[in-house]
């Protein structure tokens, strides 16, 4: 509680103090973006909202001063950029392009779940969200289902989920999303 009193009191000090006035974002010589309180010789700055040590109320967007540019001397090293890349520069490779949710056929889903299994219950509620349809196998009440995922997955336990014929053991959302998008 004490330091919470601490800084309240020193945050007010500084708002009356004038010790929290503008900032600046500013742009030096090189290209950096800096952040201060006072400008820096040789950079570009704009103002940004904060409070103002002539005032006690917080600047809006309203009353941030215009960009101002501070005297910069220009240096006889400055060669212009091309706005062409060189020669030397391969140019970019052909993607090929993904194609949208909307045109990618319909994946078959398998999922082999019990009944108890909370994981079972969340994988069949991943599909079902997403609005995939799939098919459920109790492994406990279908005996076809349990031998079906014993040469699909020789691991032990539930679920196995099967996606257009890659196995993801496990409730495992980010594997999901990898064999439904196509990247196994």
């Amino acid at each position: 509680m004490k330091r919470i009193i601490l800084t309240l009191c020193i945050l007010v000090a500084m708002v009356m103090t004038g010790d929290a006035g503008s900032f600046f974002k500013c742009k030096d010589r090189d290209g950096n973006i800096l952040f201060t309180d006072s400008p820096p010789p040789g950079a570009v700055c704009e103002g940004m909202a904060g409070f103002s040590p002539s005032s006690d109320v917080p600047a809006t967007r309203g009353d941030v001063p215009a960009p101002k540019t501070v005297d910069r001397e220009p240096k006889t090293s400055e060669k212009s950029t091309p706005s062409v890349p060189s020669r030397d520069v391969p140019a970019p490779k052909a993607v090929d392009r993904v194609p949208k949710a909307s045109e990618r056929p319909a994946p078959v889903v398998e999922i082999y779940v019990t009944s108890w299994c909370p994981w079972s219950t969340k994988a069949k509620d991943y599909f079902t969200s997403r609005g995939i349809s799939f098919s459920a196998y109790d492994i406990e009440k279908d005996p076809d289902a349990k031998r079906r995922k014993d040469e699909i997955d020789s691991r032990k336990g539930v679920p196995t989920v099967v996606i257009n014929g890659t196995v993801v053991h496990g409730y495992n959302p980010e594997g999901y999303r990898r064999v439904l998008e196509g990247r196994r």
